[in-house]
């Protein structure tokens, strides 16, 4: 009685105790810098596909994963980074490419495309104000299927 009464008053401190800004901010770089190495380290696993330059890579679940988890500010922020860092000479692009004569070849409308279906994607999962649960579920259902197809 008396530990789960000790426990009981620690987790009401706990929710009390503020995080700062800095933290927040902290946490949203990881954030970003995060989902960015992620859609790097995603696109090392490219699978030629015969008949067309682009390859078949995990970078559209980590991209969609990343406006979904991030939002669409950030999520755009990461993907911008991901294309900084592919342009500036870092061999993040499929099959190791880099440059801006990657963003500007075959494969360079889905880059681009990842940086502009983040604020898309962000906004359709970004939890409607004053709704119920079911709401979002048959959002997130019709985006699934819209993905799917």
């Amino acid at each position: 009685m008396r530990t789960e009464t000790l426990r009981n008053a620690a987790n009401r401190q706990a929710a009390r105790l503020p995080i700062s800004e800095r933290t927040i901010a902290w946490i949203r770089f990881a954030g970003v810098a995060g989902f960015a190495l992620a859609t790097a380290a995603s696109a090392a696993a490219a699978i030629p596909l015969p008949g067309t330059p682009v390859p078949m890579t995990l970078q559209t679940l980590v991209v969609l994963l990343a406006g979904v988890t991030l939002g669409p500010r950030l999520g755009a922020l990461s993907m911008a980074f991901y294309l900084l860092l592919g342009t500036t000479g870092y061999h993040v692009f499929a099959a190791g490419n880099w440059g801006l004569s990657t963003v500007f070849g075959a494969t360079g409308g889905y880059l681009i495309g990842f940086l502009l279906a983040q604020p898309v994607i962000g906004l359709l999962t970004k939890p409607p104000v004053g709704t119920f649960f079911r709401s979002q579920v048959v959002v997130r259902f019709l985006l699934k299927c819209a993905m799917v197809r």
